[in-house]
């Protein structure tokens, strides 16, 4: 028997049925539970055993929980497969987040995004994939800055949380292409963190202005800025890192906000120092606020190195900064228009150069009723080469003319003013 489904065969569905609310999707709540939320019988946890209650000095004012482990382990289990997600340097809204994020991800399956505080946010996937896919496909960026993307832990409170390490993408400017090996550049990468991945457009050598690998950093260390290869020295360059401070390479102030005096040991070699130190006095600070030598990690400063042209560890290199497309599209739209601004004056003189020359083409024919002084200036105002001048006695004809009409007008309607009055006294008889 074949079956013949009919749209309006079954009645509508109740509010509710099937995990739908009114016929909007899933909460989040059933999305972590898997399943539409059932109302649960409200427990005594405490008279079961399942939770313990004392006071803190034995003030009812300071109480105390405290959840046993089988318990918690029971509450914890439905958030395991949740994800925890920030900004890293900017805060933005929920609906801005969840569009992004459908943007960005390119997932199989929904998810499902809640705010929390903080600029945290959980999501939870309907496909154990699209997880998978966020947790590996990273780095991510939103707004030119690194989404932080981490598994959701029982301990994870938003308030405290802090983000110690991320993902980045590193770049090594003007490196050879000979060194464009996958091996050789995780080589380095490893100096500067945990290398991840080399990008694709660096193993296939499509580009070759810089070398491109991510790498996982710590933010709560300062970052490498260089390093030597075969005697030569190359930048480091970090993407997204907005906050990256151009004197001590520190995370989280930018260079303007930076001022510290930091002790130095005591020299052994004066002469090999840039500037004299002595006993255990501070570094040297410039009129910006920032170190005149750089301590590096082991304590000494770049001038301290065995040759004497080893450069800063760190410089205005070392964040990537990308060009706005709207500032740019405007510059290119000003410098594509500009043409048509300078010619503008010569154009309003053009199109006047024909009502100039009427004008002196009509003085020419009534010199005979003008004197000589007129007729002399209208000749002195066509010969006139300026494009402003003509402009002027252009507007200023014009002016003239319209002048005359107006007590042209003037004149007319007084006379036919007059003429009606004429009428008004004539004697009825002699009409």
């Amino acid at each position: 028997m074949h079956r013949v489904s009919q749209s309006g065969s079954r009645p509508p569905k109740a509010p509710g049925d099937d995990g739908e609310l009114g016929g909007m999707g899933s909460t989040f709540k059933e999305k972590v539970l898997g399943g539409p939320s059932k109302p649960n019988n409200i427990r005594n946890l405490i008279s079961e055993g399942a939770m313990t209650l004392e006071f803190e000095g034995g003030d009812r004012l300071l109480p105390k929980f405290n959840i046993v482990q089988p318990t918690f382990e029971q509450l914890c289990l439905p958030w395991k497969e949740c994800l925890v997600i920030k900004i890293l340097g900017k805060n933005i809204g929920y609906l801005t987040m969840r569009d992004r994020l459908h943007t960005l991800w390119k997932l199989q399956g929904g998810f499902e995004l809640i705010d929390i505080s903080q600029g945290y946010f959980m999501v939870k996937f309907d496909l154990a994939a699209d997880t998978e896919k966020v947790m590996q496909g990273g780095p991510w960026m939103l707004f030119d800055h690194y989404l932080i993307v981490r598994p959701w832990s029982p301990e994870f409170v938003a308030a405290d949380a802090k983000v110690d390490s991320t993902l980045v993408w590193v770049r090594f400017p003007r490196l050879g292409m000979v060194f464009y090996d996958e091996s050789v550049l995780l080589t380095i990468a490893s100096a500067i963190g945990k290398p991840i991945k080399v990008d694709l457009n660096t193993l296939n050598m499509t580009r070759g202005r810089f070398a491109r690998v991510c790498v996982e950093i710590r933010l709560d260390q300062p970052v490498v800025g260089k390093f030597n290869l075969n005697g030569i020295w190359y930048n480091v360059e970090y993407e997204g890192l907005h906050l990256l401070c151009a004197s001590c390479g520190c995370y989280g102030h930018i260079m303007r906000n930076f001022s510290r005096t930091i002790p130095t040991q005591e020299q052994h070699s004066p002469s090999a120092l840039d500037a004299t130190t002595e006993g255990n006095k501070t570094s040297i600070i410039d009129e910006a606020g920032h170190e005149a030598n750089s301590v590096l990690k082991d304590g000494l400063t770049a001038s301290q190195f065995p040759k004497g042209n080893a450069p800063e560890p760190h410089g205005d290199w070392l964040v990537v900064r990308r060009r706005n497309r709207k500032q740019n599209h405007k510059r290119l739209s000003s410098k594509n228009h500009a043409p048509h601004y300078r010619e503008a004056p010569n154009y309003v003189a053009n199109n006047f150069e024909g009502i100039v020359n009427n004008m002196g083409r009509q003085n020419k024919t009534d010199s005979t009723t003008k004197d000589s002084g007129a007729h002399h200036n209208n000749e002195t105002c066509v010969a006139s080469d300026s494009p402003v001048t003509r402009m002027g006695h252009a507007m200023q004809f014009h002016a003239t003319n319209q002048a005359q009409e107006n007590m042209v007008q003037q004149k007319e309607k007084s006379e036919a003013g007059l003429r009606r009055l004429n009428l008004n006294k004539i004697p009825l008889g002699s009409l």
